[in-house]
């Protein structure tokens, strides 16, 4: 969301490009790295890349670490709120 706050899109959102990291606090958080493909919204006006799509592919990994899949089916779904919910978008 910082990310977007300062007006740029990341682009390349993958399980590769995030890691845990734990400050000086010892409070974990989460690092955004390669920057290589980011862009300042205001110049990507013709609709190829925006928020909305880095915000898909964090729903895309977060899918695929609950179910373990890419390509999740029904059968893949784990048997709770969340997997029912995940079931019905299938």
């Amino acid at each position: 969301a910082e990310i977007h706050a300062a007006g740029w899109v990341h682009g390349d959102l993958a399980p590769k490009h995030v890691f845990l990291t734990r400050g000086r606090s010892g409070r974990e958080t989460v690092k955004l790295i390669d920057f290589g493909a980011a862009a300042p919204i205001e110049e990507r006006s013709d609709g190829k890349l925006s928020p909305a799509n880095d915000v898909f592919a964090l729903g895309a990994m977060l899918a695929r670490a609950l179910v373990g899949s890419a390509q999740p089916s029904r059968d893949d779904l784990p048997q709770s709120a969340l997997g029912e919910l995940l079931a019905r978008t299938l």
